[in-house]
């Protein structure tokens, strides 16, 4: 897990993000529902706390991309904790096939979003 950890981790540093990238290895480990989310919730958050310390330092965070983080991320916990409930009830089956899902949404307007 630590080595494909450092890849994605690598790979972030060259692009905006790589979550998806992530997905297949923490259930690959046999990781669904809420361990799942907080496993990646955890890895997200070492990783973004590096990437605010690197570009914090470096001076490349001016102070109106630290309020549209800070603002991104206040919206994202809040649906997360709203996800939440739905987590605690779905099956595990049903729960793979929404991740399923959404990795499918994601692709699909990747792809749209280049053209």
């Amino acid at each position: 897990m630590s080595f494909a950890g450092a890849i994605v981790g690598f790979l972030t540093g060259f692009v905006l993000s790589t979550g998806p990238l992530s997905v297949p290895v923490f259930t690959g480990y046999g990781m669904s529902g809420g361990v799942f989310l907080g496993s990646e919730a955890a890895s997200a958050i070492l990783l973004y706390a590096g990437k605010l310390a690197t570009f914090g330092i470096s001076g490349a965070l001016a102070q109106p991309v630290l309020t549209h983080g800070l603002a991104i991320g206040i919206a994202l916990f809040v649906g997360s904790m709203i996800a939440k409930r739905l987590v605690q009830i779905l099956q595990t089956h049903m729960f793979e096939l929404l991740i399923d899902a959404v990795l499918v949404a994601g692709a699909v307007w990747m792809i749209l979003a280049l053209k």
